[in-house]
Parts: structure tokens; sequence; C-alpha cells
């Protein structure tokens, strides 16, 4: 038997272990809750008068007794067994603590904002956003982020097709001084010069 057979053969057992072991608790749960409910029944017999509670602790003590009844029965996550429904959002408000809600944030971000706006047309003499022309108001053209975005790429492609320049020209010069063949009109000092420009 491979490696792999007896893992696989492991995790079988394991699994099967605790499938019996979830199976045996479902079975005690629901024997504790069927020994509760015939225990109530018991107590509340059709015939016989129950004896209401006549203090305050008594009353307290049945109170206390049906919510622990209700929770043991009723093992849920959504159910609330104090309002005997469907749990609904949180537990406490999120405004018990100390720590602001987005909404709270978004509030105090949007008052300042108006109260350095407010500051910054009393300083440039804006009375009314009224007052600003459409003219002042341009709108950007479409493409201008990507503009934005390809300046420092172009500006390095750039530096690359000047160095490419520089060097196509300096093997043309290398080449006509190598042959001594230089042609009719060409000074070697203006063509020193412009290499000179496309140098980095």
């Amino acid at each position: 038997m491979s490696s792999l057979d007896s893992q696989v053969l492991s995790r079988k057992e394991r699994l099967a272990q605790l499938r019996n072991l979830k199976r045996k608790r479902e079975e005690e749960r629901q024997e504790d809750a069927g020994s509760t409910r015939n225990r109530l029944q018991e107590e509340e017999q059709p015939g016989e008068v129950q004896d209401r509670p006549t203090s305050l602790e008594d009353s307290e003590d049945a109170r206390y007794d049906e919510q622990v009844i209700a929770r043991f029965i009723l093992p849920r996550r959504n159910y609330d067994p104090d309002t005997q429904a469907p749990r609904q959002g949180y537990f406490e408000p999120p405004t018990a603590s100390n720590v602001p809600t987005v909404e709270e944030e978004a509030a105090r971000i949007e008052r300042a904002t108006a109260v350095e706006a407010e500051e910054l047309q009393e300083e440039q003499g804006i009375e009314d956003e009224a007052d600003l022309e459409s003219s002042e108001l341009q709108p950007r053209p479409v493409n201008w982020d990507l503009k934005r975005q390809l300046t420092d790429k172009l500006e390095i492609l750039q530096r690359q097709t000047d160095v490419a320049l520089n060097r196509i020209v300096r093997e043309r010069l290398n080449g006509l001084m190598g042959t001594n063949a230089l042609p009719a009109g060409v000074d070697l000092n203006k063509a020193m010069e412009e290499t000179e420009k496309y140098s980095i």
C-alpha cells in the first residue's frame, strides 16, 4: 500500500469518528430537550391550577427559567430568545462605543471642507459660487489624465531617442572619417557640434 492510500484511509477513519461524535452530540441534545419538555408538561397538569408567583423574586425566577429553557431548546445564531424573533442587526448600537462611525467621520469631514471653502471664498473675494463665470470653469479634455500619465514615460523615451540619434550620427561620422571621403560642403566641426547637441 502506498503512502497516499494510507493517508486516504486514515482521513476516512478520522471523518467517520467525527461524524459519530457529531451524531452522539445531536442525540444527547435532543434527549435533553425532550426531557426538559416532558418535565415542563408534567409540572403543568391540565386539571391542576398552577400557583402564581406571589412575590417579585418568584416571578423573576420563573422568567429566568423560561429564558433558560428557550435558549436551551432553540440554540440558533440568528434567533433571539428574549424577543422570540430573528435577530435584526447588531447586539448594541454602533454609537455605544467611543469610536466614531463612518457616517460621523463623513459628516465631520464635510463640515470641515465647507468651513475651508468659505474661508477660501472670503480670501479670494468671491461672494457666491454663482459669481464665478463659466469661462473660468473650463472642462478638462477627455484624455488629460492619460497625457499626464504618459509624460514620464515619454521623457524616458525621448532620452533614449536622443541617445540613439547621437550614436547614429557618430557612426556615420566615424565611417566618413575612416574613408577620408567627406561630402563636399560638410564641415567636420559643425558635425561634431551637432553630435554634442544630442549627447546626454
